[in-house]
């Protein structure tokens, strides 16, 4: 396991792309063993990072008289310091222990009755791979 670092925002982008259809499509190809291992042992680290910030999203909300799924103010007044407050929330660093998989891994995909990877695969999956080498 690497320890990387990452802002919350990509955190929410990283469950947001696993969670939509394309997402849980990608979860169910063929793929090599290393990145689909990788992958699954990934996600619950990086869902438990995200629990974490959902937790401080939630309090944030609720000093203003909002909620996370509607990030609006009750008191219009207080609106800018709000929107302040969960910026910075989304712009702070977390440390999240990931699997990672050299970059060559990816190369395996569509060969060898492994399913290929589309742009946006590759783009669900940047997280995973090892910067270390690169």
């Amino acid at each position: 396991m690497t320890e990387k670092i990452m802002k919350n925002s990509h955190i929410v982008s990283i469950l947001t792309g696993m969670g939509s259809t394309e997402g849980k499509a990608l979860q169910d190809k063929r793929l090599p063993i290393k990145l689909l291992y990788a992958l699954r042992r990934s996600l619950p680290e990086v869902e438990a990072a995200y629990k974490a910030y959902l937790a401080s999203l939630t309090d944030i909300c609720s000093r203003y008289g909002a909620t996370p799924e509607k990030i609006t103010a009750a008191d219009q007044s207080q609106q800018a310091a709000l929107v302040a407050e969960v910026t910075e929330l989304l712009n702070t660093e977390t440390a999240v222990r990931v699997h990672t998989v050299p970059a060559e891994v990816l190369d395996a995909c569509g060969e060898g009755g492994l399913d290929p990877l589309t742009y946006k695969d590759v783009d669900r999956l940047w997280w995973l791979i090892d910067t270390a080498e690169a």
